[in-house]
């Protein structure tokens, strides 16, 4: 039963694009209801009958995908099985975030399917599209304009590997809450994670984040890899401290009994409002690194 709605669900990614993307985040929940019910070698049985189903219903394109979804089902529901959720989180998004990579790799150097080459003739022809765009409404872009667009384009381009990491931290975040969800309705569900608010990143990552930025002062080459390092770790630990500015502040208000309706507002707002956001993150830097929390905790005996 479970590899037949296997098999519609790959059909639905195949025929039906917008149902189909709602689709990939129920694969992964089958291989965790199997593996849960079944022993580890019945599972794998299982996962290896679903791709070998996948070339049988003649979907080869979309095969790296399916591995890619379906693995990370399965390890998660093997950690959910041992009841560690945070690994089970932790080897999905891992999983997924290889996974992403090679089938980016056989899509663009294998299937031709996506742009390769030089991320800055990327650049170039985002420009010339960009710029046929705007002629097409009687609008010229300026050189500044284009100078500006190049730059936002190739620090996208620098910044992918950054990117790669947090849509998988993503995804797997969605099939978690998703999953559990569904496993609770089938009273198997995953041991919970902590509160938002007791979430706490290690004291280290405040000198990473201090170290990464002293090296971004330095004349890096545009392109190299200290330089894609240095952006994309940036990027990185910039919204873990935000993450860990808002917990504190999840924190604060559960500790002093407050409505919980400002934390949330804050969280919106921060999204769209850069100097919020950098307040938030400076908050998640002081709690880290004066240990605000137990000073709160001291206070309130």
């Amino acid at each position: 039963m479970l590899l037949a709605l296997f098999a519609v669900l790959a059909l639905m990614m195949a025929y039906i694009p917008l149902i189909g993307g709602i689709a990939l985040f129920i694969v992964p929940i089958i291989f965790m209801v199997y593996i849960l019910r079944h022993p580890l070698k019945q599972a794998l049985l299982f996962f290896f009958a679903s791709i070998l189903l996948t070339v049988v219903i003649g979907q080869f394109a979309l095969l790296p995908v399916t591995i890619t979804f379906s693995l990370s089902g399965f390890v998660m529901g093997y950690f959910y099985g041992k009841k560690k959720t945070g690994s089970a989180i932790a080897s999905g998004g891992v999983v997924f975030l290889i996974g992403t990579v090679i089938t980016y790799l056989i899509y663009a150097f294998v299937l031709g399917l996506l742009p390769s080459g030089d991320p800055g003739t990327w650049a170039d022809q985002a420009i010339q599209q960009a710029k046929m765009t705007w002629e097409q409404f009687g609008l010229e872009l300026s050189d500044k304009q284009i100078s500006q667009f190049k730059d936002m384009v190739m620090t996208m381009v620098y910044t992918l590997p950054a990117s790669l990491a947090l849509s998988s931290a993503f995804f797997t975040l969605i099939t978690h809450l998703i999953g559990s969800a569904v496993l609770k309705r089938l009273k198997m569900g995953p041991s919970p994670l902590l509160p938002f608010r007791e979430w706490k990143l290690p004291q280290s990552i405040v000198w990473y984040y201090f170290i990464v930025i002293v090296l971004g002062m330095l004349q890096l080459e545009k392109g190299g890899f200290p330089y894609l390092a240095v952006m994309n770790l940036t990027v990185i630990l910039q919204l873990l401290l935000t993450i860990q500015g808002l917990s504190f502040i999840y924190y604060y208000f559960h500790k002093k009994g407050l409505s919980i309706g400002f934390p949330v507002a804050l969280t919106v707002f921060s999204l769209f409002v850069p100097i919020l956001l950098q307040l938030v993150r400076i908050l998640g830097i002081i709690d880290l690194g004066f240990n605000l929390r137990a000073r709160i905790q001291n206070s309130s005996k």
